[in-house]
């Protein structure tokens, strides 16, 4: 895929533009390009490491919505990087495949 890399954004993704996607965040096209088919309806890119410029694919995970807030704001009583570990666990068992259960 032809991208070009546009200017970080609000809140602080980089953007980029393609022919065949138009405008979309970097490192959604870098996970699209990579797994070969759209994040799919109910699903979000995830930067395992927080950092919203490291755009590698070994940092992208897809998650559902449900996974992405356990993610960011984890239960209560659950302290520490619990969050942080769940993205990688999430990576680990599921690489680039979307979510079990999905529609696609």
């Amino acid at each position: 895929m032809d991208i070009s890399i546009g200017r970080i954004r609000r809140p602080g993704y980089y953007v980029c533009t393609s022919e065949k996607t138009g405008r979309k965040r970097l490192h959604v096209a870098m996970w699209e390009q990579a797994a070969g088919r759209e994040v799919p309806p109910g699903c979000v890119i995830h930067h395992l490491d927080w950092d919203k410029s490291h755009n590698t694919i070994d940092n992208l995970v897809c998650v559902t919505t449900w996974e992405h807030n356990m993610i960011h704001n984890p239960p209560s009583g659950y302290k520490g990087k619990c969050g942080r570990k769940l993205g990688y666990i999430i990576k680990k068992s599921r690489g680039l495949d979307t979510p079990p259960g999905l529609m696609l």
